[in-house]
């Protein structure tokens, strides 16, 4: 164990922490005046995050910019700040701003009557929250950080589902907004291939060569993504590596049969995109891919090989085929986002008198 994480561990990292948030809300007090906001009226609402599309591409990233543009369609104002970039530029009519200085930071803090983070920029956005009296909204979409590490109180804590939902016990005020999926960005035509969408340790790169391997006579499709791309050299005849790639009909256009043999997903967003198109998708049994698919996907151990093999093949069956392609396109359109960003929306607002 590190010394900075033995030291979390002792508690007192996070009690100065939390002193140093109390003198903050403090000095807010004293400078700082709440913008006085008529009930009903447009919030106006600044993400804070370390990446942003086009430029991070992982889930979090994604899935934070669809909230955003839900958010932005239902009449709200929304801004993003990118702790990793600098500059300003416009995606999808949401205005997007680096983090080029402290004048900015607190200019945006300033503007906004809400302010919602995730990942590492959590504990910058709830100082700034705090000095500015702002509410803070915490958006926990992986999962997996130690209570010893967390301090402040958002006002409320959003998961990306129950199964992350259920790592934090002891947090009050909270909500489950899944992903939002686009349909239109996503549903295309299948292709022939077999797919891996980010070919790291983690999700399952090791089982896809191995697949490829086995399989000679298949076509398989690899499509980089973040952290350390597990790509063998050379690679195998049959293997396509793409990407990364901004615009995912254009894997899932090539796709018959995607992969998910990941360790762990804190929500089976990628299968659910391919569902889109009515692609089945073979996966490891995490519980966040069977939150996201119950029994719409086929479920096999990651450590199976002959099993994984096994199934691909039984997918040649055209009557198979059509059963699971089916059962993939029903999940996807089973599911109701808009009902989920209606609530987010609401408590909002409801937290937007608060702080």
């Amino acid at each position: 164990m590190s010394f900075r994480r033995a030291l979390h561990e002792t508690g007192i990292t996070r009690s100065v922490r939390e002193a140093h948030l109390a003198l903050l809300r403090v000095e807010g007090r004293v400078q700082h005046r709440r913008r006085a906001r008529p009930a009903g009226t447009p919030l106006r609402i600044l993400a804070h995050t370390p990446g942003y599309p086009p430029a991070a591409r992982g889930g979090a990233e994604i899935t934070l910019h669809g909230v955003a543009r839900a958010l932005q369609h239902r009449g709200h104002e929304v801004r993003v700040l990118v702790d990793e970039e600098r500059g300003s530029r416009t995606l999808d009519g949401i205005e997007v701003l680096g983090n080029d200085s402290r004048s900015r930071r607190h200019d945006l803090y300033g503007w906004c009557d809400v302010a919602v983070a995730h990942l590492r920029s959590r504990h910058r956005a709830i100082r700034l929250a705090a000095r500015h009296r702002r509410p803070f909204v915490f958006y926990v979409q992986i999962g997996g950080t130690p209570r010893s590490v967390t301090f402040g109180t958002p006002a409320l804590t959003v998961f990306s589902s129950e199964v992350v939902r259920a790592q934090y016990p002891w947090v009050e005020h909270t909500l489950v907004l899944h992903p939002p999926i686009d349909a239109a960005e996503y549903r295309t035509t299948p292709g022939d291939a077999v797919t891996l969408v980010n070919l790291n340790a983690i999700k399952g790169a090791a089982t896809f060569f191995a697949l490829a391997e086995r399989l000679p006579e298949r076509r398989f499709l690899g499509v980089r993504g973040w952290g350390t791309q597990e790509i063998p050299h050379p690679v195998p005849a049959n293997v396509d590596i793409v990407g990364p790639v901004d615009d995912m009909r254009e894997v899932y256009g090539r796709t018959r049969v995607l992969l998910v043999p990941s360790v762990y997903e804190a929500y089976g967003r990628v299968a659910l995109e391919a569902a889109a198109s009515g692609i089945p998708t073979l996966a490891h049994p995490s519980v966040g891919v069977q939150e996201a698919m119950g029994d719409a996907a086929i479920y096999v151990d990651r450590e199976d090989a002959d099993g994984w093999a096994s199934a691909i093949v039984r997918l040649d069956d055209p009557s198979a085929y059509a059963e699971r392609s089916g059962a993939a396109r029903n999940r996807f359109d089973a599911l109701d986002p808009d009902a989920e960003l209606d609530a987010f929306a609401a408590a909002l607002d409801r937290v937007s008198g608060s702080g």
